[in-house]
């Protein structure tokens, strides 16, 4: 995939044309294709599309990577929803590595262990207030976070420390993670290819994230983590 990833739409089309059948390793490379270009959300790629239309062999295809723009030029993602994903998929990296970390640990003392480790120090007013909810429970996942509340979290050390680890692994992880959204979406525009209906690609809900949104997430993560180191030298400078 990583070769589809990097190619232009000219040899993309030439690469699909290949394409004996629409099974589920092609119908995948489209999806990823898609997503990892870098100009899905401007108007640039669907007209040059549409102005490639006649070099496809299989009418099929074009149909299905033209729904696709389509369906994610209608995503308009703020901020707040950058700043979401960026911190569940940070809880459940550092909530994972806890876990791993302490294995044999009963649930209930795990659960100790972990606020203890993460939500107290500077950051003790969030867990005495039952704004951090425990990462132990379905629910646990915060509906609305704010760039306030996300610095708040990052000013335990602890929790800032791995913040910065996964940081580094974040866009691997990321991707990782995205797989099973690729090969969901993958199912349903193959049962909308044999029912004949591939404009309803339009109407999916829950799509893998792009590449241009997780590099976005990227740059948000690093801007938050040079404020911190910012913040942590001036709380140590007024203690020298």
């Amino acid at each position: 995939m990583s070769r589809i990833k990097d190619v232009c739409l000219e040899d993309f089309i030439e690469i699909s044309n290949h394409f004996e059948v629409l099974d589920r390793q092609n119908v995948q490379n489209i999806v990823y294709w898609v997503i990892s270009s870098s100009s899905i959300l401007d108007n640039s790629l669907e007209k040059k599309l549409i102005s490639c239309e006649f070099r496809f062999k299989n009418p099929k295809i074009y149909e299905i990577m033209f729904s696709l723009i389509q369906r994610y030029k209608m995503v308009k993602k703020n901020k707040e929803e950058f700043l979401k994903f960026l911190f569940r998929k940070s809880f459940k990296f550092i909530k994972n590595n806890f876990e791993e970390k302490n294995k044999g640990m009963f649930k209930k003392q795990l659960k100790r262990k972990f606020i203890d480790t993460y939500f107290i120090q500077e950051a003790g007013e969030i867990a005495k207030n039952n704004r951090i909810p425990s990462p132990f429970k379905k629910s646990y996942l915060v509906k609305r976070i704010s760039y306030k509340l996300m610095k708040e979290i990052l000013s335990n050390e602890n929790f800032f420390k791995d913040f910065e680890v996964f940081l580094s692994t974040f866009k691997e992880f990321s991707r990782k993670e995205r797989q099973r959204k690729i090969d969901k979406l993958t199912k349903q525009i193959l049962l909308l290819i044999e029912k004949n209906n591939i404009e309803e690609i339009r109407n999916i809900q829950h799509l893998p994230w792009t590449e241009m949104w997780i590099e976005k997430c990227q740059l948000m993560g690093e801007e938050i983590v040079k404020n911190m180191k910012g913040s942590f030298f001036v709380k140590e400078s007024k203690i020298v």
